[in-house]
C-alpha cells in the first residue's frame, strides 16, 4: 500500500478557474429540468432518486477503493 501524507485542501490556482466548463452548461440544465419535473411529480420521487443516486455513488466509491468487488 503507499503511504499518503495528509495535507489539507488548497483553494484552485489560476490554472483551475481558467478551465472552459461551457461545455457543462446543458447538462446543468438538463439536470435543474429533471430537478424540477421530479419534485413537482410527487412530494417523494426527488428524495427517493437522491436517495439511490446517493447509494450507487458510495457503491462505485467503495469499488474503485476495492473495498469490494461486485459481479
Amino acid at each position: 500500500m503507499t503511504d499518503f501524507t495528509w495535507k489539507p485542501i488548497e483553494p484552485l490556482s489560476d490554472r483551475d478557474r481558467a478551465i472552459d466548463l461551457a461545455a457543462m452548461r446543458p447538462l446543468y440544465e438538463s439536470w435543474q429540468t429533471s430537478k424540477a419535473r421530479l419534485s413537482v411529480s410527487s412530494e417523494g420521487s426527488l428524495r427517493e432518486f437522491n436517495q439511490r443516486l446517493v447509494r450507487r455513488l458510495s457503491i462505485e466509491t467503495g469499488i474503485l477503493e476495492r473495498l469490494y468487488d461486485l459481479d
